[in-house]
């Protein structure tokens, strides 16, 4: 399969010698049982329990978005990688936590769950469960997956990438078993109506006065007079308090981020593939290009993976902050410490010597990783295909690098040559990208990367 040695790259032999590669027999033992019961099944997220009916339309249509709506849901995700960011190295974003087939992603994770909400309309904290109920209720039910009192909610009115305001408060409530009870109520009425094909006996949503796309586009059929009774979560609220110190904070922080340059490295593929990163940059698609786009099918075994994974301790599945200045991007970590996730079209896996010869592409990957986190160890996940009902095959890998900082330098080498690339728009100085990206590459043939040109596998 050949290596991701660049020969033009002084640096490649350098870090080939700093990799270590383990098998994890300690992990895999702990894991495989996990792999084995999970059921595979789509997951209900909290966030489909905030608009039961709207997350029931969503799995049943799916609607084109506007060019309006993605420019706004792009700013809203460039809002949340800075957001997390300055939450502060070692914090866990994007905690996955999966209790009884019902998973919440909560954005960061300290000594209570943390809740980010970025919006364009006004915020009255003064009235916030009349004005808006889904932020209390969404942040009550993670207390409840977690079993916690008491949370955080930092929301953040914004126009485009321009920060107005900030409040943050802390929300407690009175018993997290009534919040976890109203979770899994929602969760199993959500069920119910996929099952039976009609939505008729879920509430009313809140964004039924509010732009709702799927009234918009005549799909639901919602009149206003839906039921649903006073909410449990709000009515468990035992109180709201409003740290106006923490507020301001963000609000110096966003000034701040005004005045700095453009990021080179946006995201860690930027440094693992630099020149489709340029072209990415310099040749955008067009709106319409991006309306409409089908969502990835999930891998059967990919998405059994991700649950035994999941199914751990609160914490374990998470994303941290890189201590690095680019990119905002948050790292995936399992225990804090990076981590891939690979599923391969075999039943065999190779041993881990195997890998590191093989598949050098995981250990630049993770070396990058490791440097921007300040670590020395990862874990590569890989499931293979099972034999008829049986086990799905499972391997877990430790990779040490001793030490990571050839990756440093080679990070600092890609992001230079990617700097001076958009500037000089040459972009033959930038490592091609591997042949089997060429099928479904948008830039071929300009890019200059002839298909085999790279030899990196998947």
């Amino acid at each position: 399969m050949g290596t991701d040695a660049d020969p033009r790259d002084p640096a490649s032999e350098e870090w080939a010698g700093a990799v270590r590669v383990e098998e994890d027999t300690l992990l895999e033992r702990e894991l495989a049982p996990r792999l084995q019961v999970a059921s595979g099944l789509r997951p209900i997220s909290v966030t489909d329990l905030v608009n039961p009916r709207i997350a029931y339309w969503r799995r049943q249509t799916e609607l084109p978005k506007p060019p309006s709506v993605q420019a706004r849901l792009e700013a809203g995700v460039r809002w949340h990688l800075w957001l997390g960011a300055q939450l502060g190295p070692g914090t866990p974003l994007e905690v996955r936590v999966r209790r009884e087939g019902i998973i919440g992603r909560i954005d960061a994770l300290t000594d209570v769950p943390v809740e980010l909400k970025t919006t364009s309309g006004p915020i009255d904290v003064d009235d916030l469960a009349r004005a808006r109920p889904d932020y209390v209720e969404q942040l009550g039910m993670y207390c409840g997956l977690l079993g916690r009192p008491a949370g955080r909610l930092s929301m953040f009115l914004t126009r485009g990438d321009e920060l107005v305001d900030a409040h943050v408060v802390d929300i407690s409530f009175h018993d997290p078993a009534v919040l976890w009870a109203e979770a899994q109520r929602r969760a199993q009425s959500l069920r119910t109506a996929w099952e039976e094909g009609r939505p008729t006996e879920l509430p009313r949503c809140a964004w039924f006065d509010r732009g709702c796309e799927f009234r918009r586009e005549r799909v639901c059929s919602c009149t206003g007079a839906e039921g649903g009774g006073p909410s449990p979560i709000l009515e468990g609220l035992a109180g709201i308090v409003e740290d106006r110190g923490a507020g301001e904070r963000w609000r110096l922080a966003a000034r701040a981020r005004e005045r700095r340059a453009p990021l080179v490295v946006e995201r860690f593929r930027d440094l693992l593939y630099p020149r489709q990163a340029y072209f990415e940059r310099t040749r955008p698609p067009a709106p319409e290009e991006r309306v409409g786009l089908p969502h990835a099918t999930s891998d059967p075994i990919r998405t059994r993976l991700f649950e035994a994974l999941e199914s751990g301790a609160p914490g374990d599945l998470a994303r941290h902050a890189p201590r690095t200045e680019e990119p905002e991007e948050a790292v995936p970590v399992y225990r804090g410490m990076p981590y891939l996730l690979r599923v391969w079209r075999t039943r065999t896996l190779p041993s881990a010597p195997e890998v590191r010869v093989r598949q050098p592409q995981y250990a630049i990957e993770l070396g990058f990783r490791c440097a921007a986190l300040g670590e020395n160890h990862a874990w590569l996940f890989v499931a293979g295909q099972p034999e008829g009902s049986g086990p799905v095959p499972l391997r877990v890998l430790s990779y040490s690098f001793a030490p990571v900082t050839p990756f440093a330098r080679l990070w600092r080498t890609r992001a230079r040559d990617l700097a001076r690339t958009l500037q000089d728009n040459d972009p033959s100085r930038l490592s091609p990208c591997p042949g089997w990206m060429a099928r479904d590459c948008r830039f071929q043939p300009e890019c200059g990367c002839p298909p085999g040109s790279g030899r990196l596998q998947r």
